[in-house]
């Protein structure tokens, strides 16, 4: 009841307050403070996630220059493994983008099995007709696809195209999505708000090859945020950095061998990786310890066990 009453109470934020408004102003921490109270007020089960990850939330808005205001649905908090977290929007990704000056504006169409459409890849336009189903007199259907149009600051125009399958393939990477599927709820955005999810990832795979500007950092933290919820297969740098920390680690020979196994079969996730790394880091062969094989924590749980 206490955690309760803290987070609603706006004078809990104070705490960040002096962060906040040097990243942004008073005028828009005292709005999204009002914001995050009202919308904790409303959902109990926020309440009970750490105060700690709370306040990071509300920080997040001011560092990705988003807005918790409900009529612009640029962000959300949700609940996520026992902690609160910042979400972006389809609406505020579009936001970021459009503020970096790379684009002067973006969007994303859906594609339905009702719709008519005609694609040229061959074009720099790509998509070369597109009816929705809404004109063509037939069933809405399923999401079979999506594009995301945007146009650049010298008049050009850029399109990236995604199927599906393609997108779906991604939704099974994120955390709340299989969490869904594992306990047979409905609590994902996956599931709650599907046709902005799908938006949101054309998006994201969008600016991955739109032009760059030295106002990114604010659409690179929203999207870093929203990557939370997804354990991505391990990058090819945190693969050759467990190569190189396993030549001179101090594992026993089948555990070496179990991690070279799962490495040469790409079975690492991001975060899987991210542990094997700290797991060797902590376990490697010490520079002074004259040939004998032992760790830098061996080392130090010995001089431990002496005193």
């Amino acid at each position: 009841m206490e955690n309760q009453l803290t987070v609603v109470s706006p004078q809990f934020y104070a705490s960040i307050k002096k962060t906040f408004v040097s990243l942004s102003s008073e005028k828009k921490f005292n709005n999204e403070v009002a914001f995050a109270v009202q919308i904790l007020k409303n959902n109990p089960f926020l309440q009970r996630m750490s105060v700690e990850s709370v306040l990071q939330s509300v920080l997040n808005v001011s560092q990705t220059g988003l807005s918790l205001n409900p009529v612009l649905n640029y962000a959300y908090l949700v609940p996520h493994k026992g902690k609160c977290v910042l979400y972006p929007g389809y609406q505020g990704l579009v936001k970021l983008a459009t503020d970096t000056g790379s684009v002067t504006s973006i969007e994303v169409n859906l594609i339905y099995e009702g719709d008519e459409i005609e694609l040229d890849l061959s074009s720099d336009k790509k998509v070369s007709k597109h009816v929705p189903y809404l004109f063509t007199g037939k069933d809405k259907g399923k999401i079979i696809g999506g594009y995301s149009l945007a146009n650049l600051p010298d008049g050009s125009k850029h399109v990236e195209l995604m199927s599906a399958k393609d997108i779906e393939d991604i939704r099974e990477y994120s955390e709340s999505y299989k969490g869904d599927k594992n306990k047979g709820t409905t609590y994902s955005p996956w599931n709650t708000s599907e046709s902005e999810m799908y938006r949101k990832t054309v998006l994201k795979r969008h600016f991955k090859y739109l032009p760059k500007s030295d106002k990114n950092e604010q659409l690179t933290k929203a999207i870093e945020l929203d990557n939370k919820d997804y354990d991505f297969p391990m990058s090819f740098e945190q693969g050759n950095y467990i190569e190189s920390l396993l030549l001179s680690s101090a594992i026993n020979v089948k555990h070496e061998r179990e991690i070279h196994q799962r490495l040469h079969a790409n079975d690492f996730t991001q975060s899987q990786a991210k542990e094997c790394i700290e797991y060797l880091k902590e376990n490697q062969i010490d520079a002074i310890s004259s040939g004998n094989h032992y760790s830098a924590t061996d080392i130090v749980n010995k001089l431990a066990n002496e005193k």
